[in-house]
Order: structure tokens, then sequence, then C-alpha cells
């Protein structure tokens, strides 16, 4: 079974629907002609099961029930995309597992994105014309690069409940992180400037977008820039 990357998108950005949608597709894993008998829910999964109902993903006529397409289910929310992924039974087992397993969906397809555009670099402001008023990293020179700050503004959630998914995909292995870091450098209005171990405190004033991925090592002052990601899935 196959499930819309733009789709794990919406999911996670509405957590009230991760439950629901892993009930949805362990019905789906029973019938291969979208019909089945009503079986007896437990408590908590008759109220997701009443979530599917509200949401029309399904419906009941004479206790049985009428499970209506993904493809269908997109089109309510108007969620577009070609780009799918296969679920197997062993992610549907554990509610921890299937929020990891859709995160790295999203991994995944943030980085089959990406491939297609060029790497992130400086803009033309810092190109030796000085207009420039902020500071500006040198560019990324690595692919499959997503910071938690992306993660979370591709979601339109929290940074912490970004975080917190990247954990879990992590923790069940449905990806590999590759910390990256560089010796810390920036450009200010054309000029490329290596700030001192005495002048973090003034870096830290003047830029406060640095405080926290600014850290000393052996001496030196190193920046924290994004992890690389890759998925096992």
């Amino acid at each position: 079974m196959k499930i819309a990357n733009a789709f794990c998108v919406y999911i996670l950005s509405n957590e009230k629907l991760v439950e629901p949608l892993r009930l949805f597709l362990q019905l789906k894993k029973q019938t291969k002609t979208g019909r089945l008998l009503k079986p007896k829910f437990e408590r908590t999964q008759k109220k997701h099961f009443n979530t599917l109902l509200a949401e029309r993903w399904l419906n009941v006529k004479n206790e049985i029930i009428f499970l209506r397409k993904l493809s269908t289910i997109q089109r309510y929310y108007a969620i577009k995309g070609k780009m799918a992924s296969c679920i197997t039974d062993k992610v549907l087992t554990d509610r921890s597992i299937f929020l990891a397993f859709i995160a790295a969906i999203v991994f995944k397809a943030i980085n089959k994105k990406n491939k297609w555009k060029k790497k992130r670099g400086t803009p033309a402001a810092v190109s030796g014309r000085g207009n420039s008023t902020r500071p500006l990293l040198p560019k990324i020179a690595y692919s499959n690069a997503i910071s938690v700050r992306y993660f979370a503004s591709h979601l339109g959630v929290s940074i912490g409940k970004a975080a917190k998914l990247k954990r879990l995909a992590l923790q069940y292995k449905f990806i590999k992180v590759n910390p990256k870091e560089r010796e810390f450098e920036f450009y200010l209005d054309g000029k490329l400037i290596s700030p001192t171990n005495e002048q973090l405190p003034a870096v830290h004033s003047d830029f406060p977008q640095f405080f926290g991925r600014v850290f000393k090592k052996k001496g030196q002052l190193f920046y924290r820039q994004p992890d690389q990601i890759f998925t096992t899935i």
C-alpha cells in the first residue's frame, strides 16, 4: 500500500489525524475490495473510528464499512503531489513507530525536492557590492542538508515538535543523521569575517541568530550547520 508524501505532511501538521490514519490503513490491509464487516473496536479505536466517519474517510451501512481511496481523501483537503511511499504492516503496529515512519517519508521527500535545486549559497549581496547589512554564511556544499527549523517550517509545526519527530525517526532507524560543523566565519557587507573567541560575546549580542549554533572547539569557533539526513526506507 502506498501513501502520498504530500499527505504525510498534512497528517504531521494535524496530529489529531495520526491515529485515525493508522487505524484506516489497518482496515485497508484487511480488504482488497474496500469493504469489510465492522469489527469490535476498543474504546480508543472507537474514538478514532468516529473521527474517520466525521472526516468522510469511510462510511458504514448495515455494519459494513466502505473505505474510500486515499486519492479521494487527498482531494478533500486539496492535497496535490504524485510522489508516494510504501507502508508496511510493521509500521502500523505502534503509534510511535508509525509517527517515526511518516516523518522519515517527509525527510525523504524533502531530499528529493532539494536534489533538483541548486545548492544553497550566499545571495548576490555578498559578491563584493557591499550592500549587505546582515551577516550571511558561506554556501553549504553538501547534499541532504535539513535543519530542524526548515523541517518545522515545511510541516507548519513548532521547532520543538519537529525535533521530536526527528528523534523518533532516528530512534527507529528510519533515518541516519550526519552532524555537520565548520569553522565559524560569515560575510558582512561583502567582507569575510572570522571572529575570535574573545569576540564571541559581541557576535551573540549583535547577531542573536547565531546564538546556540556557535561553539568553541580546540581554541577555535565552530558553527553547527544543518544535519545531513539520509533515509533508510
